[in-house]
């Protein structure tokens, strides 16, 4: 024996392996199978190699005696190699106290097909045969010791556990996607990217213009992603630097600093005659072909309400999940929509007018701030969006300017705690003064 462990398995009739034809055959029917370098899954891969046959239960544990740890090295390497196609542990035992083991393989298959939607159009993505992906999905189905997904025809639909589970591991694969690109930082001695996040109707307008200022000015590098509220916990603190949003936002961890308040418009195709209105009653607006933003968003609800107060309710002619979408059906003609000011001052030159309601509405803006991010490029691409939503959206944007000592305050504070130092100087607050601010900071100016 080599020390690795022994499984009794029932055997039709007892067979002796080809690589020692001496090996002795139990006259009890039961095998003794002894795997060490390999563990208890290896049991499976045997199978497939013709060394046990169909029946065996690795649970069954009566004494034996059928010694296969003498299997050579080649033998080994191919049941090494099964175990990597079947997406199998290879280092498990079958008790209860092991350890869960999630491969990365396994993550990258199962985003794939998030992605995807099929084992076949996952292929292309991580390089794999279909039948090796869904092997892969097995594996890593076996070991979570849930669902991942449900079968509709050709397509996998990702279960609710599936999607709680992606939610969670997206961060951790977007990071290590990104390590080769660190580990070049590091070689070409650059530094490290800022990371922004933020919600779809931002991307289109105010933050690539405040980054485009942040890179002329400091020439800080960025990695934009996308943050998306319906998949939970979007952001984890080792994933994103700072995260521009509309609040409240509960679908994350990071730390929550509001800066601005801002007045929504109504958005009119420039030939429709409600254009010529400097300010438009909103009973006019919802007399129009009106183009909707889904029951999803923060925005629909103050618009339904609003209609309510003023006794006409919106009759939607169609609804959608993306308020840059909702713009672009108005430059086409098609109807009227309420939108956010800086997003529709991204389709000015395409035939969309904002106006002012007569019932003012208004959404809140924050950040998400990585308490471990670096305190300068998160206070100085801070300014520069503020300084953009103020640029662009001009008397509509109501700004907090006491969000920077906020975000200075906060940072600072849990970088001190972190380090064990809870003296007010270890975070630039002079001695005695609060840790708190006063509430009319917190609030709008």
């Amino acid at each position: 024996m080599c020390g690795g462990r022994s499984y009794a398995l029932p055997a039709s009739p007892p067979r002796r392996c080809a690589d020692r034809p001496s090996a002795p055959a139990c006259a009890s029917g039961i095998h003794q199978v002894t795997i060490a370098p390999l563990g208890s899954q290896a049991l499976y891969a045997m199978h497939k190699h013709n060394f046990l046959r169909t029946g065996c239960d690795k649970r069954d544990n009566s004494s034996s005696a059928y010694d296969v740890s003498f299997l050579k090295t080649p033998v080994r390497a191919r049941l090494r190699t099964c175990l990597a196609f079947v997406g199998l542990d290879s280092n498990s035992s079958s008790t209860a106290g092991d350890k869960m083991e999630i491969r990365l393989e396994w993550l990258k298959a199962f985003r794939a097909i998030m992605h995807t939607g099929t084992a076949t159009g996952a292929t292309a993505i991580v390089f794999r045969t279909q039948p090796q992906v869904s092997r892969m999905i097995a594996g890593l189905e076996s070991s979570l010791g849930f669902q991942l997904f449900i079968r509709e025809g050709r397509r996998l639909i990702p279960t609710a556990d599936g999607l709680r589970f992606y939610a969670h591991i997206e961060p951790l694969l977007s990071n290590f996607d990104r390590l080769s690109g660190f580990a070049e930082d590091i070689k070409e001695k650059r530094g490290r990217p800022l990371v922004v996040a933020a919600e779809p109707f931002l991307l289109a307008n105010l933050v690539p213009t405040a980054v485009e200022r942040m890179h002329s000015s400091e020439g800080t590098q960025f990695a934009i992603d996308l943050c998306v509220r319906e998949i939970g916990l979007w952001a984890s603190r080792s994933n994103v630097d700072l995260a521009i949003v509309a609040l409240p936002f509960t679908q994350t961890d990071l730390e929550q600093f509001s800066f601005a308040e801002v007045e929504l418009v109504a958005t009119i195709p420039e030939a429709h005659p409600l254009a010529k209105k400097e300010v438009v009653d909103i009973t006019e607006l919802a007399a129009q072909p009106f183009i909707a933003l889904r029951q999803t968003t923060l925005l629909r609800s103050q618009i339904e309400m609003a209609a309510v107060r003023v006794g006409k309710p919106f009759r939607p002619l169609m609804e959608t999940e993306s308020g840059a979408t909702a713009c672009e059906l108005v430059s086409r003609g098609i109807g009227v929509s309420v939108s956010d000011p800086i997003l529709a001052s991204a389709f000015s030159d395409r035939g969309v007018v904002a106006r002012r309601l007569t019932v003012p509405l208004k959404v809140t803006y924050g950040f998400l701030v990585n308490p471990a991010a670096g305190l300068t490029q998160i206070l100085q691409m801070a300014h520069h969006v503020v300084d953009t939503a103020i640029v662009v959206a001009g008397d509509l944007v109501t700004t907090q300017p006491s969000v920077f000592e906020r975000i200075a305050g906060a940072l600072g504070h849990q970088k001190a705690s972190a380090l064990g130092d809870d003296h007010p100087s270890a975070y630039g607050r002079p001695e005695g003064e609060p840790d708190t601010f006063d509430g009319d900071d917190d609030g709008l100016v």
